[in-house]
Parts: C-alpha cells; structure tokens; sequence
C-alpha cells in the first residue's frame, strides 16, 4: 500500500539532510537489487514524508537517483547517486519495504535506520550453487513452452553453463564484455547441442 500518509514526525532542521542520506540510501539498496524505479520512488518519499520533508524530490533512472530538498524553509540537499544493477536480490529489496513501514509507524529512530540499513545491505545472497541450478531450471523449461525433451535438456545444459560463466569468469569482465561474450557461450553451447 503506497497510499500517501501524513507526516507523522518532523525532525530538527539539522537532522533533515541525515534523513534525506538515509532515504537516499535505502533507495540505492532498492535499485541495486532489482526493484523496480516507481517502488523507489516511493519509498524515499514515503520516508521524507514521514519525517515531515516537504520539498523533497527525487528521480530515478534505471542505474542513478537524482534527490533534491530546499525552499525558504528548509535547508538546501542535492545529490547524485551512480547505482550500478548487480542483479536480483529480492531479501534485500523486501527488507527496505518492510523497513519502511515500520518507520511510517514510528519504531525506529534516526539513529536506528542507519544501523537497519547496514544489517540490510550484509544479508547474504543465495548460495552459487543455488543460482546455478535456478538458471539451469529456469532455463529448462523450455519443455513447456513446445519443445520436446531433448530442447528441454539443451537448454538445462546451456542455462548451467551461462550461469557458471557469469559467477566464476565473467565477474571480472565490464557489463557489456560479459554480456557479448555471455551470448557468445550460449549461442555455442546451443550450436554445438542442436
């Protein structure tokens, strides 16, 4: 439910760019993890609002957030975030949501979120081996979608093997080596099966 709701709490003036760090921060976790821009959005103004930050503004693109705050009654905040996508890590991005939830009724202080957001971004991701055989299942079900047993295992085969790629080889590589070269092994793997 992201219907808007009144501040409930208003902080010090000076406290109000921390609060704007914070929002800043717990939109960053989101973005980084896969959530999608609007719930981004969102929270950093359900945040700002709660803390009764009236000119708060913020835009997120794909891989950055832009904030602002001031007028003639609250101090001046700009920043820029880069955020690059590390992949899907929806603990993560639930962890914020419900965080933000909380702060809307008020369990936590300041203080506290700095502390919640650090425990957020430490919470381990799934295992390789789990991702490994997610992506192999994921991609061997190409059964369902009109192939027969063989494409099926062709595609296990080739989803494992991207997978492996990408934790193991191309980690080190740029975004976009690794994905030429991603495509490259996929499109070998499903060559030499066919």
């Amino acid at each position: 439910d992201y219907s808007p709701h009144p501040p409930i709490c208003t902080v010090p003036e000076e406290q109000k760019e921390k609060i704007m760090e914070i929002a800043m921060r717990a939109g960053h976790i989101l973005l980084e993890n896969g959530a999608e821009i609007s719930r981004v959005e969102e929270t950093i103004d359900r945040i700002c609002r709660h803390y009764g930050i009236e000119s708060a503004n913020s835009f997120v693109l794909s891989n950055g957030i832009f904030s602002t705050m001031g007028n003639e009654r609250e101090s001046f905040f700009a920043r820029v975030q880069h955020i690059p996508v590390s992949g899907a890590r929806l603990n993560r991005v639930a962890a914020v949501n419900q965080l933000s939830r909380e702060i809307e009724e008020g369990k936590h202080t300041v203080e506290e979120l700095g502390r919640c957001l650090d425990d957020i971004e430490q919470m381990p991701g799934k295992r390789k081996g789990v991702q490994i055989g997610a992506s192999a299942v994921g991609a061997g079900v190409l059964l369902s979608a009109g192939g027969d047993l063989a494409d099926s295992a062709a595609a296990f085969l080739s989803g494992l093997v991207l997978y492996v790629y990408i934790l193991y080889i191309g980690k080190n590589l740029s975004k976009l080596v690794q994905n030429i070269l991603g495509g490259a092994l996929v499109t070998f793997c499903c060559v030499v099966l066919y």
